[in-house]
């Protein structure tokens, strides 16, 4: 198994930040059905959005190639963190 993952993170104003995933897995095996990738792409957007509560909104791309059972998904994300 081999893998890569690149992590960003750019403030985008005081109270915004973007932060940004990319991953790659190649797993191989003695036979072609073993062999596989798994491909990630996370996009999000994070902040403040009152005096104890932030909030994060996300695009997810996954992509996974192999053998037996290819599979694709795109998913937005919302995230609410509320502090008491």
């Amino acid at each position: 198994q081999r893998g890569i993952s690149v992590n960003y993170t750019h403030r985008l104003t005081p109270d915004y930040s973007l932060g940004v995933l990319v991953s790659q897995q190649k797993t191989s095996g003695d036979s072609s059905l073993q062999d596989a990738t798994l491909r990630l792409l996370n996009v999000n957007v994070t902040g403040r959005v009152g005096k104890k509560t932030t909030a994060s909104v996300g695009i997810r791309r996954v992509s996974y190639s192999g053998n037996t059972a290819p599979y694709e998904e795109t998913a937005v994300t919302v995230n609410l963190n509320v502090q008491f």
